[in-house]
């Protein structure tokens, strides 16, 4: 379902492009920033396992390119702070756990703008990404424990993109709010260490402006 929808966005933005191109050139230095719901979607089920979404957050400065009349090439650096809340149901305990990653990663972004601003756009394409940090927090009858599990999860992930959004002007820059919906493609758990393997997901809400 989520990557038939992602496809559906993909095949949208790039039948949504005007015939009358524009070169390509520079459009200008961007900003955003905003919170996230991550989730661990795992192959599989365990009987005591219950994966829900977690808070987190991302900031990220970019560039834009012209690309034609309405479209421009949004790319950047992003810093993620992607955290999951799973509730465990053991015989002989009970509790939550979570699993935290801190990434970077370059997202390569096309945008198609409808209309003038105030104006909605289409947003979508590839995400890759650098897990730099990872963990996992198990909380069992109030007690608390945290453990490095950089040395187990692969650190590469590849990821897509699609969201919408609204940009208007104002003070000779654009401001804008979006929603974003990225679907990781990258099986995460190394071999031998996991019950079963999984991949990221993650909603964000941000906002920003391009200058």
């Amino acid at each position: 379902m989520g990557k038939s929808l992602i496809a559906a966005v993909c095949f949208f933005v790039a039948g949504a492009s005007p015939l009358r191109a524009q070169a390509f050139e520079f459009s200008g230095w961007g900003v955003q920033g905003g919170i996230t719901e991550g989730y661990v979607d795992y192959a599989g089920t365990l009987p005591w396992l219950y994966p829900g979404w977690g808070l987190g957050f991302t900031i990220s400065p970019f560039a834009e390119f012209s690309l034609a009349q309405r479209v421009r090439l949004q790319c950047g650096l992003r810093f993620d702070h992607l955290k999951n809340h799973s509730n465990v149901a053991l015989i002989s305990s009970r509790g939550w756990g979570a699993i935290v990653l801190d990434a970077v990663s370059l997202p390569l972004l096309a945008k198609v703008t409808l209309g003038r601003a105030p104006a909605v756009f289409f947003i979508a394409g590839p995400e890759f990404g650098l897990v730099w940090k990872a963990e996992s927090i198990e909380n069992v009858y109030g007690r608390e424990s945290r453990s490095d599990i950089a040395d187990v999860v692969d650190r590469f992930n590849f990821a897509l993109d699609a969201g919408l959004g609204i940009e208007f002007e104002a003070r000779g820059h654009a401001f804008f709010v979006q929603g974003l919906y990225c679907h990781g493609l990258t099986n995460l758990a190394k071999k031998g260490h996991w019950l079963l393997d999984w991949k990221t997901r993650e909603v964000a809400v941000t906002a920003g402006v391009v200058f």
